[in-house]
């Protein structure tokens, strides 16, 4: 079931194809394609409705897209069995450029009869152009130009902004170069504080044309002074600039600015200050600025000093330096402590501990102590690595041939003390710390002291 609707289906669309460009063969429109028009100038065009069948025919007209304003046509057109009628299209162009368009044509009893006819319109101005609204606005020391134009194609325009005084006379002068290609407002800012006080008269015209447009303006007395602050941050200190632009047309006299800042701030003043006024924990800054005239550019500059946070900074950063740098001294070199234990009277251990803290190996490690003749080495009770002793005049010298440490390895040395006198206490001195780092080079360090109770 569901293929026999499948192919009724398609039959039907292929039969409505086949009307269609039965009808599209019999019945025929034809308008001018391209069309050129000048503005303000009516213009008439035939559209001619060609109908081959045998039976009269009622068409619904209808425009898609943007035609030009005050085109006049038929919204139906009746054509006779087997005939050509011609209905006029009327164009009575009030703007100008292009326009693209299409007329649309539907039998009102049978849909499958339509045509439709693409339309391409090119109303053109002997000048090129339209101008529409210019006007003028003055604040402070200048005056703004805006002028409303159209061109009638896409066009490199030169736009010129005169103004005369009383007299006739140009005074200033401004161009705008730019491409137009559709209606655009155009803005142009002339400074006029150099002209004195009364009316003027401000004309826009358009290079290589005749358009032309005018209006007035009136320049009056203005206070205007704008100011804009600035701050640079530098190593050293923060300066702050203070600019001041005089955008009236009177002359500004003994112009003043006040700054306050507090009172542990450091400040260095660039510009002078006129006046310095303390108001609780605060100082008041007067700035004065002699003359600035319309049109000119006054400065007031200061600066915040913080090279003293920079000194503490620097103080901190040395601080942490030596500390570092002494850790890395402490820890970056093998490490050798002594110290002893009381077995009983007159009889101590004398225990030597040697680390390797640096960063790398050691070799060829060699450990020496040396006893006072008043005390005895008991060279019976070494436990671990023997020492080789040896006896003199000035004591006992024992020296351990530790070898080669790892990064992190150690090693604990003993040996065993009789003191040959009774006395409260004796002193050991430091044993001593030989050693070849991994560049070869041969280094030495001491333990601490000892002092025997």
């Amino acid at each position: 079931m569901s293929k026999i609707i499948f192919v009724v289906a398609i039959s039907i669309v292929l039969l409505g194809f086949l009307a269609e460009s039965s009808y599209s063969q019999q019945v025929t429109a034809d308008l001018e394609k391209e069309i050129t028009l000048n503005f303000s100038s009516p213009s008439t065009r035939n559209l001619t409705l060609t109908n081959k069948l045998n039976e009269s025919l009622n068409f619904v007209v209808t425009i898609n897209g943007e035609p030009p304003k005050s085109m006049f046509y038929s919204n139906n057109i009746f054509v006779q069995p087997n005939s050509t009628t011609n209905f006029l299209v009327t164009f009575s162009p009030e703007d100008i450029g292009r326009y693209n368009f299409e007329f649309s044509l539907v039998e009102l009893r049978n849909s499958l009869i339509n045509l439709s006819l693409p339309v391409k319109v090119w109303v053109q101005h002997p000048d090129k152009y339209i101008l529409k609204d210019f006007t003028s606005s003055v604040e402070g020391n200048q005056v703004t130009a805006s002028l409303t134009l159209k061109p009638h194609d896409s066009l490199d325009t030169e736009i010129k902004f005169d103004i005369f005084d009383l007299g006739g006379k140009v005074v200033k002068s401004s161009k705008v170069s730019k491409q137009l290609s559709k209606e655009e407002k155009v803005e142009q800012s002339i400074e006029v504080s150099d002209l004195p006080t009364g009316k003027y008269k401000l004309s826009a015209s358009i290079t290589g044309t005749n358009l032309k447009k005018e209006t007035e303006f009136d320049i009056g007395l203005s206070r205007n002074v704008k100011e804009e602050k600035k701050v640079t941050k530098g190593l050293l200190y923060d300066e702050v600039k203070i600019t001041l632009y005089n955008y009236g047309n009177l002359i500004e006299n003994d112009y003043k600015v006040y700054e306050e800042i507090g009172k542990t701030q450091l400040v260095t003043l660039v510009t002078n200050a006129s006046d310095i006024i303390n108001t609780g924990d605060k100082r008041r800054y007067e700035f004065t600025i002699e003359k600035i005239r319309p049109g000119e550019v006054a400065t007031i500059v200061y600066r915040f000093e913080t090279w003293q946070y920079l000194m503490t900074t620097v103080v901190i950063i040395i601080i942490v330096v030596v500390v570092v740098a002494t850790s890395v001294m402490m820890y970056g070199k093998p490490r050798i402590k002594k110290k002893f234990a009381k077995r009983s009277r007159g009889q101590y251990s004398v225990i030597i501990e040697v680390k390797n803290s640096k960063i790398s190996d050691i070799k060829d490690v060699v450990v020496r102590d040396i006893v006072q003749p008043l005390l005895k080495v008991n060279k019976n009770e070494t436990l671990g690595l023997a020492p080789h002793i040896r006896e003199s005049q000035v004591g006992t010298e024992l020296v351990w041939k530790v070898g080669n440490l790892k990064k992190g390895e150690s090693r604990v040395l003993h040996y065993t003390l009789d003191s040959l006198i009774h006395a409260e206490s004796t002193k050991l001195t430091f044993a001593t710390l030989t050693y070849v780092t991994s560049r070869n080079r041969k280094n030495q360090t001491r333990s601490n002291e000892l002092t025997l109770q």
